[in-house]
């Protein structure tokens, strides 16, 4: 996958299968739609290409209230590079661009760029200023032309539709299971390893402790979770404590990781990523540090079983 960032010195394509969105999460939704892109591109013999914008468009459009992200850009790459896609295409999303319509858009970059013959598009994916690009938008723009535009329709679990808004509300209710579910995968996000108070070593539950690489990213609803830690490519499992400490009568969130596997060395300044599995239990003040350590050693003990689970 070619990844574009500057379309001045980019070669036009002869032809194009293509695809818009901000693909917050790479949802089910999301992964249906660009299967469908790489699918035609094999069909059709054309060029697949995915579009999306960073920052998340509504981080310049609301900037007072900035979206609380499910991934970075850098994890969103790792994640489209396993689909066979030709091309990705990463708008800098500033005010300039929030305010070029959606026929100036197609008229001067997409096409004359891209060429497309199909365009793909989610059933409630909008683009343009003042979001009037949707897919009724998209079938008219196209009604005299020889582009072909297919809306793919939503993805359904028991009771609502996929989105990225609904996997938001899950994963700030600790609702991870269910979150994972509609995303097709467990949610996670890159940090960085920082120094942090030592508490950890001289209780016996040693931790890493964390700082998201994506300013604004999405952190679960505090608590205690068993997660899976991937370190220089390799895999481990450990249970991860997000929160402020309240036992310590500290006010500061912290994300702290106890690897549950033995011989990991000192990991300051390493970039981790964090997979959360399941919801161990809520955030707790215990009366004393002693009261918290024979509880940790439950939850080590509850997350031991369930590390079979995910194997």
């Amino acid at each position: 996958m070619e990844i574009i960032r500057n379309i001045e010195t980019f070669n036009p394509l002869i032809a194009s299968i293509i695809t818009i969105g901000s693909y917050d999460g790479i949802h089910k939704g999301h992964i249906k739609v660009i299967k469908e892109v790489v699918r035609g591109a094999k069909k059709y013999n054309l060029k697949s290409v995915l579009v999306t914008f960073d920052p998340h468009p509504r981080h310049i459009i609301n900037q007072k209230d900035k979206l609380p992200l499910l991934m970075g850009i850098d994890q969103k790459i790792d994640i489209l590079k396993m689909f066979d896609l030709d091309y990705l295409y990463i708008i800098n999303f500033d005010t300039d661009f929030s305010k070029i319509t959606p026929e100036k858009f197609l008229s001067n970059q997409l096409i004359p760029i891209f060429n497309p013959k199909y365009f793909v598009i989610g059933y409630n994916h909008h683009f343009g200023f003042q979001r009037r690009g949707n897919a009724d938008f998209l079938i008219k723009y196209f009604n005299q032309s020889e582009v072909n535009v297919k809306i793919v329709k939503p993805i359904s679990n028991s009771s609502n539709n996929i989105s990225s808004t609904k996997i938001r509300k899950l994963i700030h209710k600790g609702k991870i299971k269910k979150a994972n579910e509609d995303l097709g995968s467990p949610y996670g996000f890159y940090g960085k390893v920082v120094p942090g108070f030592g508490r950890g070593k001289s209780h016996n539950f040693p931790t890493a402790n964390l700082k998201t690489t994506e300013e604004n990213q999405l952190l679960p609803k505090s608590g205690v979770y068993f997660v899976r830690v991937m370190i220089n490519g390799l895999n481990a499992y450990g249970m991860c404590n997000l929160g402020v400490r309240p036992t310590f009568e500290e006010n500061e969130y912290a994300i702290e990781v106890h690897i549950l596997h033995h011989g990991i060395r000192s990991l300051y300044g390493k970039i981790l990523k964090l997979e959360f599995l399941d919801r161990v239990r809520k955030e707790i003040k215990f009366p004393s540090v002693e009261s918290l350590i024979s509880q940790l050693e439950k939850d080590k003990k509850y997350c031991l079983t369930l590390v079979g689970k995910y194997n």
